[in-house]
């Protein structure tokens, strides 16, 4: 699923729960897919989608420098930034302030980071709890 299906299924199924935009910003590096406010707080989601599970380490294509900078330099100013991440059938929810660390994962089940995952389908009622509530720091 391509990042352009990935936000079409975020957006259907949180239409009712926020108040979201899609953002093609082709001038200013690293700004992610997609702001939104929710209970209150306003966010950035940076979107993702991976055919399958890679062998070792979650080397994400394209994520670029310029979107891991934006994400690390806006959780250190306080903001709510995210990472959602289809893999095959699993979808992954990231704080963004973890965006340098992901090489570091281990795939065979050992995660350095936290982040939620969802198998199959999201529950977006948690999904929405999650990111209408500043990460912890």
């Amino acid at each position: 699923m391509a990042e352009k299906s990935l936000w079409k299924y975020l957006k259907n199924n949180m239409k009712k729960r926020w108040d979201a935009t899609r953002h093609e910003d082709r001038v200013t590096s690293g700004v992610p897919d997609v702001s939104y406010g929710i209970n209150g707080v306003n966010g950035w989601i940076e979107l993702k989608a991976m055919a399958r599970w890679p062998r070792e380490g979650l080397r994400i294509p394209g994520f670029t420098l310029e979107q891991k900078r934006w994400l690390q330099s806006r959780d250190e100013a306080g903001g709510n930034v995210w990472i959602f991440l289809r893999i095959g059938r699993d979808y992954l929810l990231i704080s963004g302030k973890y965006s340098f660390h992901l090489d570091a994962m281990d795939v065979s089940g050992k995660y350095p980071i936290p982040f939620k995952i969802w198998d199959g389908s999201v529950d977006w009622d948690e999904f929405a709890k999650i990111i209408g509530q500043r990460p912890p720091r």
